[in-house]
C-alpha cells in the first residue's frame, strides 16, 4: 500500500481528520503506517496476505486472509470474527478447528462441520 493508495485515507477518515506521518519498520507481510487522528498517534496495518473464502455447506461463507499455509497439510485463515485451521493428517484424516470471537450458535455450525468433514473421507 502506498501512502496515497486510493480509498485508504478516506476509509480512516470516517473517524476524523487523518494525517499520515509515514511508514514504520517491521510488519513482515504487512504495510504499517504511523498516522495521527485527532492528536492521537495510531498505527494502521494493511495486510498483504492472500484473500480467502471458506465455504462449508450449512455455514455462512467466511471471507478473510490466509495467515499460514504449510502445503499440503496445513492452512490457517483469519476473518474479522474467527480463526480457522484445516489439517490433513496421518492416514488421510482431516481436522478442522474454528475459534470464534463472537456469540454465534456453535452447535449448529458443529453439525455442519462434521457433515462436511465426513464427505472428505
Amino acid at each position: 500500500m502506498s501512502i496515497a493508495e486510493p480509498g485508504a485515507i478516506d476509509a480512516l477518515g470516517a473517524w476524523g481528520k487523518v494525517g499520515v506521518v509515514g511508514r514504520l519498520g517491521g510488519g513482515n507481510r504487512n504495510t504499517v503506517l504511523e498516522i495521527r487522528l485527532g492528536g492521537q498517534r495510531l498505527v494502521a496495518r494493511r495486510s498483504r496476505r492472500e484473500p480467502a473464502r471458506l465455504t462449508v455447506p450449512g455455514i455462512e461463507p467466511a471471507d478473510g486472509v490466509v495467515e499460514f499455509a504449510g502445503s499440503p497439510s496445513f492452512v490457517g485463515m483469519r476473518t474479522d470474527d474467527a480463526m480457522y485451521m484445516l489439517i490433513h493428517g496421518y492416514n488421510d484424516m482431516m481436522f478442522a478447528t474454528a475459534h470464534y470471537f463472537d456469540d454465534r450458535d456453535r452447535s449448529a455450525e458443529t453439525e455442519a462441520w462434521q457433515a462436511w468433514l465426513g464427505t472428505l473421507a
